[in-house]
């Protein structure tokens, strides 16, 4: 006859198993707190972060908006002075255009 082995019941093995102490169990808890501490102030200092990148590339924005303005009024002078003035208004509406994605893309993320 062939015998198999003899296995110990679940109860019996969870019985053997010494029970967590209470200060075990509360430093377990205390050092997932600490974790949970240090990725929120993670969280809340890359939020900070992206907010100040968000207002530097809107103050960013305003000022080529007001260059923008500056050539747009050029312009209206001469025909030469009138395609060199298209072309930087073209330069800075374009430049614009790209801050105003990497705004729209931080706000979102933030």
């Amino acid at each position: 006859m062939h015998q198999q082995p003899e296995q110990k019941p679940v109860l019996a093995m969870a019985d053997q198993q010494p029970p967590l102490s209470l200060s075990r169990t509360s430093s377990l808890e205390g050092s997932e707190n600490e974790k949970l501490k240090a990725l929120n102030k993670r969280l809340i200092d890359t939020v900070t972060d992206k907010r100040r990148q968000v207002e530097a590339l809107e103050r960013e924005k305003k000022s080529l908006e007001s260059e923008l303005e500056k050539h747009g009024a050029d312009c209206v002078v001469g025909s030469g002075e009138r395609a060199c003035s298209e072309i930087e208004r073209s330069i800075a509406f374009a430049t614009l255009k790209e801050r105003e994605v990497d705004v729209e893309s931080l706000k979102r993320e933030s």
